[in-house]
């Protein structure tokens, strides 16, 4: 049975501090939350200190 839903995707903006002290932002599309913040994580790699993760408006 197919599901007359389908999967939304959304804009998810994360701020991120490195351990060198660099700042920055990125804007990822998907469609869940969790799956942005895995992105982000594993595009910043070993250096990354700090991540928040939530919709764009």
């Amino acid at each position: 049975m197919q599901s007359n839903r389908t999967n939304r995707v959304r804009r998810y903006r994360a701020r991120y501090l490195l351990a060198s002290g660099q700042r920055g932002r990125l804007v990822i599309v998907t469609s869940c939350g969790c799956n942005a913040a895995e992105i982000a994580a594993r595009l910043l790699g070993d250096d990354l200190l700090r991540l928040s993760v939530r919709p764009a408006a």
